[in-house]
């Protein structure tokens, strides 16, 4: 297996020097002292990964994260998948680079456990080997074992077998809801970029009610970004065979605007939710999760702009039998979509900030690459975009960006290139 050279960059304001002679011990976690042993390192790990701002430590993510860390007899593999995700950031942040190479060997040892783990039917059913492959998932965003996106895919791919082989009637207790939906996020985040559909996407997944609170909201970013991954895949295959013709065109637009006005609906029930009393002085969102919500809305709603955009332009044709669907087309303009992006740079300025810890750069990275996907390679939005691009590496340690870079192409100079 490659691995990541250590990383020599260090974080702004690291937390205070741990001795990590006291978290080096057996990978064979058998025995209760080398858990005990080990539990500083689970610590200072979360003390880095989670807002350290007030009334920001909620999120599906960091609910499931949180009780793995606190469990007292997990499974072998959830504990080195841990202790390989912990030992490498709480390394980084402390410029300890025998840390970091520990972490290869725990990651290297969490693998050999899930392969043989995964092998019995009963693994489907098995919450903490979720848990330990969405750690891994987590370790490749801040330190590529392959120096690609394709490990991290690897990992994201046999996390949707195991959940859709389950069932969506298999999530019952609070720790695996909370997997289940951290899930469903990152299979989005594959889906929009790649241009495909999900399987959890499907009708079984998706919720049937409308929001209630703000995790309602974002099962409904997760069903309307599926339904829209889905339609980007039926126009990409159209393409493909040479079916361009005006009507299909007409067809994609107008669904593509459906899901662009049920987004639009989605970002009012947010609102909605707004405190009486504002927490600070931003108008539009209050907190960590509801700015990423934010951003993540205002993000999918920009992409089907663009995309509507790219259509109408590749056939000029459109409109002649429908004329309605040109007040459509027009209503999505580079402008607006301008506007857009910088309402969504405001709620990442936000989101990746120096209290926001891993989880708030970790959280943020979708938006931010999509969003300078879309940004002229000019201008203070994009400059201001760039450089929290590049602080997510810089400052944060996120090296999937450089994998993101050489899969999809540099998006902002000096990084990468």
């Amino acid at each position: 297996m490659a691995v990541a050279s250590s990383s020599t960059l260090q974080l702004n304001g690291p937390p205070a020097r741990h001795d990590h002679e006291r978290f080096l011990g057996s990978v064979h976690l058998q025995d209760e002292d080398i858990i005990a042993i080990n539990r500083p390192l689970l610590d200072a790990f979360l003390g880095i990964y989670k807002p350290s701002a007030s009334k920001n430590q909620y999120g599906v993510t960091i609910t499931w994260l949180t009780e793995a860390c606190s469990l007292r007899k997990a499974s072998p593999a959830l504990q080195v998948a841990l202790y390989a995700l912990a030992s490498n950031r709480v390394g980084f942040a402390n410029g300890d680079a025998k840390l970091c190479e520990r972490s290869r060997q725990y990651y290297g040892k969490a693998l050999r456990l899930l392969n043989g783990l995964l092998g019995s039917p009963d693994s489907i059913f098995d919450d903490q080997a979720l848990a330990a492959v969405r750690c891994l998932m987590i370790y490749e965003l801040f330190e590529s074992t392959a120096k690609s996106v394709h490990a991290w895919g690897s990992h994201q791919n046999g996390l949707v077998r195991l959940v859709q082989q389950r069932g969506s009637k298999g999530f019952a207790n609070h720790f695996a809801k909370s997997l289940l939906m951290d899930t469903r996020g990152v299979s989005m985040i594959a889906s929009i970029q790649r241009c495909i559909r999900s399987p959890l996407g499907n009708s079984e997944w998706c919720l049937s009610t409308p929001a209630e609170n703000l995790l309602d909201v974002e099962h409904k970013i997760y069903d309307l970004a599926f339904e829209l991954a889905a339609t980007y895949e039926l126009d990409d295959s159209a393409c493909s065979s040479g079916q361009r013709d005006a009507a299909r065109n007409t067809s994609t637009i107008s669904q593509l605007h459906s899901i662009a006005s049920s987004l639009d609906e989605l970002l009012q029930v947010l609102l909605q939710f707004k405190p009486a009393v504002p927490l600070h002085d931003l108008t539009e969102w209050w907190d960590l999760e509801s700015a990423v919500y934010f951003a993540n809305i205002l993000t999918l709603i920009m992409d089907t702009s663009s995309t509507i955009r790219e259509i109408y332009n590749r056939n000029t044709e459109i409109g002649k039998d429908t004329p309605s669907i040109l007040p459509v087309v027009e209503n999505y303009d580079i402008e607006k979509e301008h506007k857009t992006a910088e309402r969504i740079i405001s709620a990442l300025a936000y989101t990746t900030g120096d209290l926001m810890g891993l989880y708030g750069a970790q959280k943020s990275l979708f938006a931010l690459r999509m969003t300078l996907q879309h940004l002229p390679r000019q201008g203070p939005l994009y400059e201001h975009a760039s450089e929290m691009y590049d602080s997510l590496l810089s400052k944060q340690g996120l090296r999937h960006t450089l994998d993101l870079n050489k899969e999809w192409g540099v998006l902002t100079p000096g990084i990468g290139e």
